[in-house]
């Protein structure tokens, strides 16, 4: 397929690769350079968004790469779903057809990350929807949930899209207190898409993908060795975390997991941290033994 634009957003690059794109775009007429100061993830997306001219729209993060044979998927759909490839496993969704996509993404039944979905280009202008500004994580789940919100043809086809390369240094791969991003965009959602009266996805939300949040992100801050007292601050600092806990423990809805943990959060930190050292230092124990039995047995 030859009638494509691209975008390479040289988001404050200074390792040589803005200078790439550069080489890039002088071979070929239908590559465009923006360069801008380092400004985040979203705004470099949101950029793209504002200059594009197609009808679709595809993003894709500079450390993957997509299959050629995926844009012959589109046919005429408002969002279009494919598989990815993370590591050596192909990652596919394990539903096809729904009447409420938006509610199988937010329960991780329809598996999508940036590079494994295009989404017409009207249904974003149509409905002003754009990657939050001073989001660094989880802005792709905001994005995609509003896409899916609005779109009313969706189509998830049984091929490989892209290819997901883990890199350690990435942004994925850090962890500090900017984590709770996932916390906040979900509670940005919940007061976002409310109005549009789609219950499934209201009810997740409030019931279980906030307080979720909280949890994997403070059990991840602690596992990587951020104090208590660190993490108990940026609870201070940010009431709203204290609301959604409480509601959490008093939810009888809820996972009966999170209830736990969200009670030793609000009221014994110091033994779930505790708790997560341990269950995290056994792992690695495990796997470093079975490293040695690998290598003892396998000569």
């Amino acid at each position: 397929m030859g009638n494509w634009e691209c975008f390479l957003v040289d988001d404050g690059s200074n390792d040589g690769s803005e200078k790439k794109c550069d080489e890039w775009a002088a071979r070929d007429s239908r590559i465009t350079v923006i360069h801008q100061k380092n400004a985040g993830v979203s705004i470099a997306r949101n950029m793209g968004i504002e200059r594009a001219n197609g009808d679709y729209l595809y993003f894709i993060d500079s450390d993957d790469w997509c299959e050629s044979s995926m844009f012959e998927s589109i046919a005429d759909n408002d969002m279009i779903f494919g598989d990815y490839v993370l590591g050596d496993m192909q990652i596919g969704s394990q539903i096809h057809c729904s009447d409420n996509y938006a509610l199988a993404y937010l329960k991780d039944d329809l598996r999508a990350c940036m590079g494994s979905f295009v989404v017409k280009r009207s249904v974003v202008q149509q409905y002003g929807i754009q990657f939050e500004p001073s989001r660094k994580y989880a802005e792709d789940l905001s994005f995609i949930l509003r896409c899916l919100l609005f779109a009313k043809r969706v189509n998830v086809v049984n091929s490989v899209f892209m290819h997901y390369r883990q890199v350690e240094s990435s942004a994925v791969h850090t962890f500090n207190l900017g984590r709770f991003d996932a916390y906040f965009s979900r509670l940005w959602l919940l007061n976002t898409v409310m109005p549009l009266g789609n219950k499934g996805v209201n009810s997740f939300l409030h019931h279980y993908a906030c307080i979720e949040s909280i949890v994997l992100v403070t059990r991840e801050l602690f596992a990587h060795g951020y104090s208590v007292k660190t993490v108990l601050k940026f609870y201070k600092d940010h009431p709203v975390i204290y609301i959604t806990l409480m509601r959490a423990i008093q939810n009888p809805v809820l996972r009966k997991d999170y209830v736990s943990v969200a009670k030793q959060l609000l009221y014994c930190p110091w033994i779930y941290k505790a708790r997560v050292v341990c269950t995290y230092k056994w792992y690695d124990m495990h796997a470093l033994l079975g490293k040695m039995k690998q290598k003892i047995f396998c000569r």
